[in-house]
Protein backbone atom coordinates (compact mmCIF):
# COMPACT_ATOMS: atom_id res chain seq x y z
CA UNK A 1 0.00 0.00 0.00
CA UNK A 2 1.01 3.03 -0.52
CA UNK A 3 2.28 5.93 1.39
CA UNK A 4 -0.98 7.60 3.89
CA UNK A 5 -2.69 8.39 0.90
CA UNK A 6 -6.63 8.38 1.31
CA UNK A 7 -8.40 7.35 -1.92
CA UNK A 8 -11.88 7.92 0.08
CA UNK A 9 -11.94 11.47 -1.51
CA UNK A 10 -10.77 11.14 -4.61
CA UNK A 11 -14.41 11.42 -7.10
CA UNK A 12 -14.15 14.73 -4.32
CA UNK A 13 -10.75 15.72 -5.50
CA UNK A 14 -12.16 14.96 -9.10
CA UNK A 15 -14.65 17.91 -9.45
CA UNK A 16 -12.16 19.81 -7.38
CA UNK A 17 -10.04 19.53 -10.69
CA UNK A 18 -12.84 20.38 -12.65
CA UNK A 19 -13.84 23.26 -10.92
CA UNK A 20 -10.20 24.62 -11.42
CA UNK A 21 -9.56 23.44 -15.02
CA UNK A 22 -12.97 25.93 -16.03
CA UNK A 23 -11.58 27.99 -13.93
CA UNK A 24 -8.23 28.56 -15.17
CA UNK A 25 -9.13 28.00 -18.96
CA UNK A 26 -12.48 29.00 -19.32
CA UNK A 27 -13.19 25.48 -20.52
CA UNK A 28 -15.28 22.40 -19.00
CA UNK A 29 -13.24 19.13 -18.62
CA UNK A 30 -13.94 15.99 -16.58
CA UNK A 31 -11.32 14.27 -14.25
CA UNK A 32 -11.13 10.58 -13.85
CA UNK A 33 -9.08 8.93 -11.38
CA UNK A 34 -7.71 5.78 -13.10
CA UNK A 35 -8.04 2.99 -10.67
CA UNK A 36 -5.86 0.50 -12.20
CA UNK A 37 -2.73 2.19 -12.04
CA UNK A 38 -1.46 2.29 -15.94
CA UNK A 39 2.33 3.01 -16.67
CA UNK A 40 3.57 6.32 -15.68
CA UNK A 41 2.17 8.70 -18.24
CA UNK A 42 5.06 10.01 -20.62
CA UNK A 43 6.89 13.43 -20.42
CA UNK A 44 4.58 16.48 -21.91
CA UNK A 45 5.36 19.55 -23.37
CA UNK A 46 5.02 21.29 -19.53
CA UNK A 47 5.56 18.41 -17.02
CA UNK A 48 5.38 20.65 -13.85
CA UNK A 49 5.91 19.36 -10.29
CA UNK A 50 5.73 20.80 -7.33
CA UNK A 51 7.19 18.85 -4.01
CA UNK A 52 5.19 18.88 -0.92
CA UNK A 53 6.32 18.53 2.96
CA UNK A 54 4.19 16.12 4.59
CA UNK A 55 3.91 16.65 8.54
CA UNK A 56 6.69 19.45 9.56
CA UNK A 57 8.61 17.78 6.64
CA UNK A 58 9.01 14.19 7.60
CA UNK A 59 7.75 12.87 4.31
CA UNK A 60 8.18 14.85 1.06
CA UNK A 61 4.63 13.95 -1.51
CA UNK A 62 4.51 15.88 -5.27
CA UNK A 63 2.13 16.75 -8.09
CA UNK A 64 2.64 16.46 -11.56
CA UNK A 65 0.85 17.87 -13.73
CA UNK A 66 1.55 16.82 -17.00
CA UNK A 67 -0.01 19.69 -19.92
CA UNK A 68 0.49 19.61 -23.75
CA UNK A 69 0.99 22.87 -25.34
CA UNK A 70 -2.34 22.82 -27.00
CA UNK A 71 -4.02 23.00 -23.64
CA UNK A 72 -1.40 25.30 -22.45
CA UNK A 73 -2.07 27.69 -24.96
CA UNK A 74 -5.62 27.56 -24.00
CA UNK A 75 -4.68 28.45 -20.62
CA UNK A 76 -2.54 31.09 -21.11
CA UNK A 77 -4.52 32.62 -23.35
CA UNK A 78 -7.57 32.86 -20.75
CA UNK A 79 -5.55 33.53 -17.76
CA UNK A 80 -3.65 36.48 -19.66
CA UNK A 81 -6.41 37.72 -21.74
CA UNK A 82 -3.88 37.45 -24.79
CA UNK A 83 -4.98 35.87 -28.26
CA UNK A 84 -3.64 32.25 -28.45
CA UNK A 85 -1.24 33.42 -31.77
CA UNK A 86 0.40 36.52 -29.56
CA UNK A 87 1.06 33.89 -26.17
CA UNK A 88 4.77 33.80 -25.64
CA UNK A 89 6.70 31.01 -23.88
CA UNK A 90 7.11 32.46 -21.07
CA UNK A 91 3.30 32.96 -20.99
CA UNK A 92 2.90 28.89 -21.51
CA UNK A 93 5.18 28.56 -18.30
CA UNK A 94 3.33 30.98 -16.26
CA UNK A 95 0.30 29.82 -16.90
CA UNK A 96 1.48 26.40 -16.29
CA UNK A 97 3.29 26.80 -13.33
CA UNK A 98 -0.06 28.29 -11.86
CA UNK A 99 -2.28 25.16 -12.92
CA UNK A 100 0.29 23.16 -10.92
CA UNK A 101 -0.38 24.96 -8.11
CA UNK A 102 -3.70 25.20 -8.18
CA UNK A 103 -4.53 21.59 -8.25
CA UNK A 104 -1.88 20.95 -6.30
CA UNK A 105 -4.43 22.72 -3.50
CA UNK A 106 -6.81 20.65 -5.16
CA UNK A 107 -5.35 17.10 -4.41
CA UNK A 108 -3.68 18.19 -1.12
CA UNK A 109 -6.72 16.06 0.81
CA UNK A 110 -5.52 12.92 -1.26
CA UNK A 111 -1.83 13.38 0.72
CA UNK A 112 -3.39 14.28 4.07
CA UNK A 113 -4.53 17.09 6.15
CA UNK A 114 -4.16 20.26 4.80
CA UNK A 115 -2.86 22.20 7.84
CA UNK A 116 -0.21 19.59 8.01
CA UNK A 117 1.04 20.18 4.15
CA UNK A 118 3.66 23.03 2.90
CA UNK A 119 3.40 23.40 -0.51
CA UNK A 120 6.39 23.89 -2.10
CA UNK A 121 6.64 25.74 -5.94
CA UNK A 122 6.18 24.61 -9.15
CA UNK A 123 9.12 23.34 -11.34
CA UNK A 124 8.63 22.58 -14.61
CA UNK A 125 10.58 19.48 -15.66
CA UNK A 126 13.01 18.72 -18.75
CA UNK A 127 12.95 15.42 -19.82
CA UNK A 128 15.49 14.10 -18.17
CA UNK A 129 13.96 15.45 -14.91
CA UNK A 130 10.83 13.82 -15.78
CA UNK A 131 12.68 10.61 -15.98
CA UNK A 132 14.49 10.55 -13.12
CA UNK A 133 11.63 11.67 -10.91
CA UNK A 134 9.17 8.77 -12.78
CA UNK A 135 12.70 6.99 -11.77
CA UNK A 136 12.99 8.05 -7.91
CA UNK A 137 9.23 8.83 -6.90
CA UNK A 138 6.05 6.52 -6.23
CA UNK A 139 2.80 7.81 -8.05
CA UNK A 140 -0.34 6.76 -5.46
CA UNK A 141 -3.05 8.68 -7.91
CA UNK A 142 -3.61 9.23 -11.30
CA UNK A 143 -6.27 11.62 -12.89
CA UNK A 144 -6.60 11.63 -16.37
CA UNK A 145 -8.51 14.80 -18.16
CA UNK A 146 -9.32 13.59 -21.79
CA UNK A 147 -9.33 17.13 -23.54
CA UNK A 148 -10.54 17.41 -27.08
CA UNK A 149 -6.85 18.05 -28.04
CA UNK A 150 -4.86 15.94 -25.81
CA UNK A 151 -4.50 14.63 -22.68
CA UNK A 152 -3.87 16.32 -19.22
CA UNK A 153 -2.70 14.19 -16.25
CA UNK A 154 -2.26 14.95 -12.39
CA UNK A 155 0.12 12.89 -10.77
CA UNK A 156 -0.21 12.06 -6.96
CA UNK A 157 3.09 11.01 -5.30
CA UNK A 158 3.13 9.38 -1.72
CA UNK A 159 6.96 9.57 -2.37
CA UNK A 160 8.67 12.22 -4.14
CA UNK A 161 12.22 12.75 -5.06
CA UNK A 162 13.24 16.08 -6.62
CA UNK A 163 15.70 15.32 -9.53
CA UNK A 164 19.77 15.94 -8.47
CA UNK A 165 20.36 18.53 -11.11
CA UNK A 166 19.40 21.53 -9.08
CA UNK A 167 16.63 21.68 -11.42
CA UNK A 168 14.55 22.46 -8.35
CA UNK A 169 14.84 25.58 -7.36
CA UNK A 170 11.60 27.09 -8.00
CA UNK A 171 9.33 28.57 -10.63
CA UNK A 172 10.12 27.66 -13.98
Amino acid sequence: MNPSVNFENSREVALSLEKAWQFLSGERAMFDVLVEMPACPTFADFSVFMPLAVDAGARTAGVGVLIQREDATIVASHMFGIPKDDIQEADLRDACAEVCNVFSGCVAPNIGHTSSICIGLPTLASSADFDEISKGSVITLTYRCDQQIKRLFVLVYGVFLAPNNGANHGHP
